[in-house]
């Protein structure tokens, strides 16, 4: 499984659209594919999965200490690709979701 994560610590930076677009990108590559939201204050990339309304990706809102359960569960369930969408601040949430991850891309 590929873990991607989305970070800068300036908002506005498309760090949403970009994990949004490469989401969307691998599921046309015919690959499983989850969105993690860890962004609380902002919440973009869950609601665009609401209004969205199909099932892939998966979309996920998850909270600080539950980041590495919730990749396991993926792993476990076999999923290809995870997208983190992190806040655009400097916080405990971007370290864990940058360490989580396999790669890290910093929109500018």
């Amino acid at each position: 499984m590929k873990i991607v994560a989305m970070a800068q610590t300036k908002g506005g930076s498309s760090k949403s659209c970009t994990a949004i677009n490469l989401a969307c990108a691998a599921i046309q590559q015919g690959d499983k594919v989850a969105l993690v939201d860890m962004d609380a204050g902002q919440l973009t990339s869950l609601n665009w999965g609401l209004v969205r309304g199909k099932d892939s990706p998966t979309v996920i809102e998850c909270r600080l200490p539950a980041l590495n359960d919730k990749i396991a569960e993926l792993r476990r369930e076999d999923y290809g690709w995870v997208f983190i969408d992190l806040p655009g601040r400097d916080s405990p949430v971007v370290s864990l979701g940058m360490t989580a991850a396999n790669m890290v891309l910093i929109p500018c």
